[in-house]
């Protein structure tokens, strides 16, 4: 009999012990799970933040990216872009035997129309010839603002005479829809062409060149440096 209820004592225990041990399993499966997820929960947060610090990194680079190469009044290409464009461009044509042409613009009488009517209408006559002349010009061609009301455009694979039918197609374009509070707005253009024997300041010379004769002529006319430094007038 003693026998018996020692033997009932111990399988009650053994059971006991059993269903202690599922509970403490149980426990530490529940403690092991919820530390689990919260690690994972904790990852997911980070990763987000880790993403969210990254797409705030490639904005703010985009900026100052812009910053750089966009004028900020006239959201043109800034002076520093047209420089690193055309050292491309002119690896590219040295390697392709093709020309291109640069287009010097000034617009006449600038500091005129600032003294009569303020710096305000000035920026608006800066803006509005910028739309102007993007309208005319190729998407392949380089706009940039060269600095005050100067303006300066990269014309790829473009020789000479090509180059000033362009820049004769844009002062016509200003001339003839270019007005402020009856003010007839008016540019000078300066034109040359590449040669493969030119750096960028010479080339830039040039064009300079040409738009200071443009200017002698008495404004609103186009004039055209070649590689043998003679000017031909338009």
């Amino acid at each position: 009999m003693a026998a018996i209820f020692t033997k009932n004592l111990q399988e009650i225990w053994m059971r006991c012990f059993i269903v202690l041990l599922f509970i403490g399993l149980g426990t530490m499966g529940s403690l092991l799970y919820s530390r689990v997820a919260r690690a994972k929960n904790i990852i997911e947060k980070t990763n987000i933040l880790m993403q969210k610090e990254i797409q705030a990194k490639r904005k703010l680079e985009i900026e100052l990216r812009k910053q750089a190469t966009t004028d900020f009044l006239t959201g043109l290409y800034s002076r520093r872009y047209f420089f690193e464009q055309l050292d491309k461009e002119i690896e590219r044509s040295l390697r392709s035997k093709n020309t291109f042409s640069i287009l010097l613009c000034d617009i006449d009488d600038f500091k005129l129309i600032n003294d009569t009517f303020g710096h305000a209408i000035g920026d608006r006559v800066l803006k509005t010839f910028t739309s102007t002349i993007s309208s005319v010009i190729r998407k392949t061609d380089v706009f940039a603002r060269y600095g005050g009301e100067e303006f300066i455009i990269l014309a790829p694979e473009t020789p000479l005479k090509s180059a000033a039918r362009l820049a004769e197609k844009i002062r016509k374009e200003t001339e003839l829809f270019f007005k402020f509070n009856q003010f007839q707005v008016t540019v000078s253009i300066g034109v040359s062409h590449f040669h493969k024997n030119d750096i960028p300041d010479e080339l830039i010379h040039r064009a300079d060149q040409a738009l200071y004769n443009a200017k002698e002529k008495g404004k609103n006319c186009i004039s055209i440096q070649s590689i043998q430094k003679k000017t031909v007038k338009t």
